[in-house]
C-alpha cells in the first residue's frame, strides 16, 4: 500500500487533529523504504540489469529489477512468503542478497535472504532468484525457511545432484536443546533445467546427532556448498541472531 491510499483510506474528521498527526506519521513510514541493497548484474539478452532489496511496511519484501539505462521496471519477486504476517510488519532492515555464479545454474544467481528476527532463535527465509523463461522468479517450488542451527546447501552436491538446492532441519528431539547436536532431515531439490526450477527430489535423514556441516559431511555434500549461520554473518554482518 502506498502512504496516499494508506491515507486516503482512514477517512479520520478534520477536527481530530492528534489522530491526523499519527495518521501522517504511519502512512508516511509506509511509503518509506526500510532498506535498500542495490546489486548491478549483466544478465544476456537484457544488458545491466539492477536488483533492488526493498521492504516497505504493509507489504512483502522483494527484489525488484531495472533496467539501469532507462530506469525501466523489468520485474519483481516477493520474498517473505513463508510468514507473510511477520514479513510485512517488521521495521527492521532483513532483506538480504547475494550474486552467486554456481555451474549448472541460471548466471547470475540473485540468493535473497529474509531475516524474520526472533528472540534465542532466529527464522530466515532463502530463495534462489534467476532470470528464466523471460522473466524473474524464484527457483524454489514453495518458501523454505530454517532457524538458526538449520541451514542449507547450493550448488555441485555431488552423488548426481549437480546442482542441487538442500534445506537441513533439525528433527525435534526430548534430549537437546537446539542449539546443541541435532539429527537432521534433508530435504532435497534437485534441478530441473528443462522447467527452469528445483524439484523435490528426496528426504533423508542423519544417523546421528550432529551439527549441520557435520549432516552435510555425512552425505558427501562439499564444504563450499553449505551455507550455515557463520556463512550467513560473514555475507551480512548485521543480522540479529
Amino acid at each position: 500500500m502506498s502512504g496516499t491510499a494508506c491515507f486516503r483510506q482512514l477517512r479520520l474528521p478534520y477536527e481530530n487533529r492528534m489522530r491526523w498527526t499519527t495518521a501522517i506519521v504511519v502512512c508516511f513510514l509506509i511509503a518509506l523504504p526500510l532498506a535498500l541493497a542495490v546489486e548491478d548484474i549483466e544478465i544476456a539478452g537484457i544488458g545491466n540489469v539492477r536488483v533492488t532489496a526493498e521492504q516497505r511496511i504493509g507489504i512483502l519484501p522483494r527484489l525488484i529489477f531495472t533496467d539501469v539505462s532507462s530506469g525501466k521496471l523489468l520485474g519483481s519477486v516477493a520474498i517473505g512468503q513463508f510468514d507473510p504476517k511477520a514479513a510485512v510488519t517488521t521495521t527492521v532492515a532483513r532483506l538480504k542478497l547475494k550474486v552467486l555464479h554456481l555451474a549448472g545454474l541460471p548466471n547470475p544467481l540473485i540468493l535473497a535472504v529474509f531475516d524474520y528476527g526472533g528472540g534465542s532463535d532466529c527464522l530466515r527465509e532463502a530463495a534462489p532468484v534467476a532470470y528464466v523463461g523471460g522473466t524473474f522468479r524464484s527457483l524454489l517450488p514453495r518458501p523454505l525457511a530454517f532457524w538458526t542451527q538449520e541451514g542449507f546447501a547450493l550448488g555441485d552436491l555431488g552423488k548426481g545432484l549437480n546442482p542441487a538446492f538442500a534445506l537441513f532441519k533439525e528433527l525435534p528431539s526430548s534430549k537437546a536443546t537446539h542449539y546443541e547436536p541435532h539429527q537432521f532431515s534433508v530435504e532435497v531439490f534437485a534441478w530441473d533445467k528443462a522447467t527452469g526450477q528445483f524439484r523435490p527430489s528426496a528426504t533423508w535423514h542423519t544417523k546421528s546427532a550432529t551439527d549441520l556441516r557435520g549432516a552435510a559431511a555425512e552425505f558427501g555434500f562439499p564444504g563450499s556448498t553449505v551455507v550455515d549461520f557463520e556463512t550467513l554473518l560473514k555475507w551480512f554482518p548485521d543480522f540479529s541472531c
